[in-house]
Order: structure tokens, then C-alpha cells, then sequence
């Protein structure tokens, strides 16, 4: 039977003695704290590997040719990497037009691990794009750095095993469920958008007078391209009021709360029609107010550019949820945004960081405007019961410390229990080490030139 993050919550407070047991209900304030405390213990696994039960992931990740550096998101250290060669890069068949048996064969290479004196301090040939046979990496903020040599000379599938963070989780979420969720926190939607629609050029493109006023001030002028009319208000002539091309739509953007597009509709063969906000069917007008604009790239879930104009969050939870996104369903509660797959797969979040400071949509754990792309994969992850368990007396010790409480003493004994097991279960055995016989023919330093001979030897090696 599954256990909910609200529910493993509510029982770490009961076994802390915060929370009367069948006395006490939890106030909302509560369940707000515990699940911060509970995604700070999560945050607090990739320090320790130890302490993570389920460590290994597989990460798929398309090679750019000639590029040398990746970044992989939420990976703590990778074990292995291979890569694939399609049998039409092996030249299976480059001179056959006979089908192969399988009409995809392909050869799995592996890549060495070197360490990083070695990488960055040993000559080597530069600007030549091969096969990638080495590689090492570094932490970073958030993932991992990887480096590999020879820069790809094809767009490889790269194949990474290795470790990566525990994701965090949301309220009602099914921790024992195989499935990913992507938490962005509170989202932001700064701005006032008005979407025209489609630009329609008429004519020579002559709009009269009265026939488009944004705010006050009239458009009047020759355009021959809907993207000469988004230039012009682009030079500031409606003070507040920018304008995009987003998927031929005409999207004006404004930090005014309030905003008005009017027209006398008298517009004939010459001039500027929308889709959305029609100059030649008689005087009318469009207010729009708060919301905002994403534009293309801001914001990719899946391979899924969700580039438009959304007046508030649960806008873009209903546009997601109308299957744009296959496989893949949003919520929001007003502190958080929610991404989950329906099934077994990751959740790829993409911004290419270059979104308006003014008028946007981001989160408060994934920012679409910062300066450089940003992208965040989450991974499947389903727990077992002994694991909810563990991590219930956990967020018992952490709310004990945060309120500065006393843990009682049997919720201690039960922690440290889990504790000692799962760390056993866990920690991967260290096999560095390797047993040097002092008796033996061993060239170099060993226990006996160490211990007895003090580094001297007669054979003088």
C-alpha cells in the first residue's frame, strides 16, 4: 500500500511528540514546514551515497559534434559511460541497397575514466573530432561537469551510469509510485500581455489613423511586415508597452496593470488586421491586464516548446493539460507548481534563459531568466515501505531539532536502527584497496621496505 508525502509527514510529527497521536490534527503550517524539512533531508543525500538505496540511474544524453564539455543535471558521480554507432556510421551497407536483417544494428563503445591531472595536464591533439574513448567530470552546482575526448565527431548517444540526487517531492504525492515529478515551487507571472493574434498585411499596409491605438497613442503608418509593426512599439513609442513575435502571434507586453487596444474598425483594403483583434468589422477594443508572455525556448518540457501568452499559472496548467505535453500532467496550488509523468519516464525541463525580466512566467526553483540555459531532468522514483519508514524518523529528528524539542527516546532507537541497515545495504564496498604480501617480489615501496627497512633496500628499488 503507498504512502503519501502528506501522510508520512503527519506521522514523523506524531512519532516526535510535537503532534498528539489521536489527539491533535495538523494545522496547514505544519504540513508547509515538514515538507520543506523533508526536501532539505532528500537535498541532504548527495552528500552521502551511503545513505541513498537506490543509486543508480541510467541518463541518456545526445553528443554534439565537436563539442568537448556536457552538463548533466542531479548526477552526483558516474561509473561508466558507453556510447553508441549506428551500423550507417560503421558503413554497413554503404554500398548495398539490400535491407540489413535488423534495420538498425548499432555497436556499443565503452569510454575510460581518466582523472583530471591526467586530462587537463597531459599533451595531447587538439580540433580533431573522433570517437570519444575518455572522459572524467567534476561537481557542480546542481549536476555534474563532463568532459570527453575526442570531441564527438556525430551526434552518439551517450548512455551515463551513475548516481543521481533524490528528487524532491510534493504534498499528496505517492512516494512508493514509479513515476517522476518535477516540484518548480511558486510560480511568478510578472506583467500584462494582450495577444492580437495573427498579423494579417492588407494592401500597401497603410493604417490610418484611429485605426490601431494602444494606450492612448495611435499606430498610424506604413507596415509591409507584421514584424516592422512589433519593431516600431519596440522603440518605446507606448511608454511600458513592448511587443513579440510569438508563433506568428502578435503579443503586446506591459507593466501597467490595466491597458486598452481600440479601433474605429474602418479599415479597407489598405492596412492591418488580427486574428484576434479584428480593423475592419467596426469600432472595438481589447483590454488585457495582468499576465505574461513566454516566449519561444523560454520554457521546453519534454521537446515541447510552450512559447504564448498565459494570464495566470493555472492558464498554463490547463494548456499542459490538454495533452501538448504527452504524458506528462500539471497542477498548481498556489505555492506549488507540479510536473508528473503518467508514466514511467523523465521529465525535461529546458529554458534557454534569455526570457524579459519584466514580463515572463518562472518558478521559484527553475528561473527561465537567468542568463545562461538552463535544463533539469527528473527521474522516476519509487520508494520502498522500509525506506518511507526511515525517512519518517528522519523528518521526526529534524522537526525535534528545528523546534528545538527533544527526541523521544524509542523514535531514536528506530532511526538509528534504519539507519545502521540501510547504510550497510547502501555504501558501495570500497575496492580501491589492495593487500601487499611483504614477503613477495613487489617492486616499489611495500610493508617491509616501510616498516623494517625504513625505504632502504639492497637491490636499491
Amino acid at each position: 500500500m503507498g504512502i503519501t508525502v502528506t501522510e508520512l509527514i503527519t506521522e514523523a510529527y506524531y512519532d516526535s511528540s510535537v503532534v498528539a497521536l489521536r489527539f491533535e490534527t495538523l494545522q496547514g503550517y505544519q504540513l508547509t514546514d515538514g515538507l520543506k524539512w523533508l526536501n532539505q533531508i532528500l537535498d541532504d543525500k548527495t552528500m552521502d551515497n551511503g545513505d541513498i538505496p537506490y543509486i543508480t540511474q541510467q541518463y541518456p544524453l545526445n553528443a554534439v559534434p565537436g563539442q568537448e564539455t556536457y552538463f548533466i543535471p542531479n548526477c552526483i558521480s558516474i561509473d561508466a559511460i558507453t556510447f553508441y554507432v549506428s551500423g550507417n556510421e560503421l558503413g554497413y551497407n554503404a554500398n548495398n541497397a539490400t535491407p540489413l536483417p535488423n534495420s538498425n544494428p548499432m555497436v556499443r563503445y565503452q569510454m575510460n575514466y581518466v582523472d583530471r591531472n591526467r586530462y587537463f595536464g597531459q599533451p595531447r591533439a587538439e580540433n580533431i573530432n573522433a570517437l570519444p574513448v575518455s572522459y572524467t567530470y567534476e561537481r557542480v552546482q546542481g549536476g555534474i561537469k563532463l568532459w570527453v575526448y575526442f570531441p564527438p565527431q556525430s551526434n552518439y548517444l551517450f548512455h551515463i551510469t551513475g548516481n543521481f540526487f533524490m528528487q524532491n517531492v510534493t504534498l499528496n504525492q505517492d512516494l512508493t509510485a514509479q513515476i517522476a515529478t518535477a516540484n518548480l515551487g511558486a510560480a511568478y507571472v510578472t506583467g500584462a500581455v494582450g495577444n492580437l493574434g495573427v498579423c494579417t498585411i492588407l494592401g500597401t499596409g497603410v493604417l490610418a489613423a484611429g485605426e490601431v491605438v494602444v494606450n492612448g497613442i495611435d499606430l498610424a503608418g506604413t507596415y509591409t511586415s507584421s514584424l516592422q509593426f512589433v519593431n516600431y512599439i519596440n522603440t518605446g513609442v507606448i511608454t511600458g508597452v513592448t511587443a513579440a513575435l510569438v508563433s506568428n502571434y502578435v503579443i503586446l507586453s506591459s507593466a501597467t496593470v490595466s491597458n486598452t487596444v481600440t479601433t474605429l474598425g474602418t479599415v479597407g483594403v489598405n492596412g492591418l488586421t488580427f486574428s484576434n483583434f479584428s480593423t475592419t468589422s467596426g469600432a472595438a477594443s481589447l483590454s488585457f491586464s495582468l499576465g505574461a508572455v513566454i516566449e519561444v525556448g523560454g520554457l521546453v518540457i519534454n521537446g515541447v516548446d510552450l512559447a504564448g501568452a498565459y494570464a495566470t499559472p493555472n492558464t498554463l496548467v490547463n494548456y499542459i493539460n490538454t495533452g501538448i505535453v504527452p504524458n506528462v500532467i500539471a497542477s498548481y496550488d498556489n505555492f506549488q507548481f507540479t510536473l508528473t509523468s503518467t508514466l514511467n519516464t523523465n521529465i525535461l525541463v529546458v529554458t534557454d534563459g534569455a526570457q524579459s525580466s519584466t514580463n515572463n512566467v518562472s518558478f521559484e526553483y527553475f528561473s527561465t531568466i537567468g542568463t545562461i540555459p538552463l535544463n533539469q531532468t527528473y527521474l522516476p522514483m519509487g520508494l520502498d515501505g522500509f525506506y518511507t519508514n526511515y525517512l519518517e524518523y528522519q523528518l521526526a529528528e529534524r522537526i525535534c531539532s528545528k523546534l528545538n524539542f527533544g527526541m523521544p527516546e524509542e523514535a531514536a532507537t528506530q532511526l538509528n536502527r534504519y539507519r545502521l541497515n540501510i547504510t550497510s545495504m547502501a555504501e558501495p564496498l570500497d575496492l580501491t584497496q589492495q593487500k601487499v604480501s611483504c614477503l613477495g617480489d613487489v617492486r616499489g615501496i611495500n610493508y617491509a621496505a616501510a616498516n623494517i627497512g625504513r625505504g632502504y633496500t639492497v637491490s636499491g628499488y
